[in-house]
């Protein structure tokens, strides 16, 4: 077998060295090329997110400020259109609103309607308050009284029933009024309508659940292996607290008698 030619030793070492380079390209160079370029977008995320931050603050900042601004106008509200009531205190809440049925209302909706310039003719008067705290609603606006609605029947000028509509929120509570029955002619009008109530109320936080009872060692009471009254005896282990204490108590008494017997038998001798 003749020498092998230097070109050709030549050509082979040129063509392993490129597979090798080809394949570590590409099990090794082209992966970490990929990894790099996940990495290089995750930073460039997280940079996004990190530009984001002094808007983020400058909305929270917004976001805060209106909070504030809507909790000054709600105290307002509630001391222009309700009453303090709050069921963080039902019992106190529940006095509230037999003062507010009682007192309150009927001279609310009276003043509100002679202010308007009509007469009332029925249905101005309230229920008798409930006796159990009311029940909140989760918006917050309790609609008094509870469920009802008081169909107003009043009488007066076309112009002065308008005026009950028009100026709704002169009136010192939350009230809507619905569709309006007309009757009569000329000057003198009769009308009846719907109107209904709300008071703002502040619902009682939520009963926090009861902790879970931690279980004995050796079981729970009265069960396998407890020891406790009733309970079967565990492997090797007394029938109950009830018999075990009854074995203790018969073991002593035997032991007082003995004593007794052993002391008059040392005098006689």
């Amino acid at each position: 077998m003749g020498k092998v030619p230097t070109i050709a030793i030549i050509a082979a070492a040129v063509v392993l060295i490129i597979g090798i380079s080809v394949a570590a390209f590409y099990f090794l160079i082209k992966p970490k090329q990929k990894e790099l370029a996940d990495l290089r977008g995750q930073l460039k995320t997280q940079l996004d997110i990190v530009a984001q931050k002094p808007t983020a603050l400058a909305d929270k900042a917004a976001v805060d400020a209106k909070w504030l601004t809507a909790q000054t106008e709600l105290i307002a509200v509630r001391q222009r259109k309700s009453i303090p009531i709050s069921m963080y205190m039902p019992l106190l809440a529940m006095t509230s609103m037999w003062y507010e049925y009682r007192d309150d209302l009927p001279k609310v909706v009276s003043a509100y309607l002679n202010s308007q310039g009509v007469t009332i003719q029925s249905g101005a008067s309230m229920p008798a308050p409930s006796l159990a705290p009311p029940n909140v609603p989760a918006s917050g606006f309790l609609q008094v009284p509870e469920g009802q609605v008081l169909n107003l029947t009043v009488a007066g000028s076309l112009a002065n029933i308008e005026r009950v509509y028009a100026n709704l929120a002169q009136i010192p509570r939350i009230a809507t009024i619905g569709a309006l029955n007309l009757s009569g002619t000329g000057e003198r009008l009769t009308a009846t309508f719907p109107m209904t109530l709300y008071i703002i109320v502040e619902g009682a936080e939520a009963a926090a659940p009861p902790p879970a009872a931690a279980a004995a060692p050796g079981g729970m009471p009265g069960g396998p292996g407890a020891g406790g009254p009733g309970g079967p005896a565990g492997p090797g282990g007394a029938s109950g607290g009830e018999d075990s204490g009854s074995s203790k108590s018969s073991k002593s008494a035997d032991e007082g008698e003995k004593k007794p017997k052993k002391m008059m038998k040392d005098s006689a001798d």
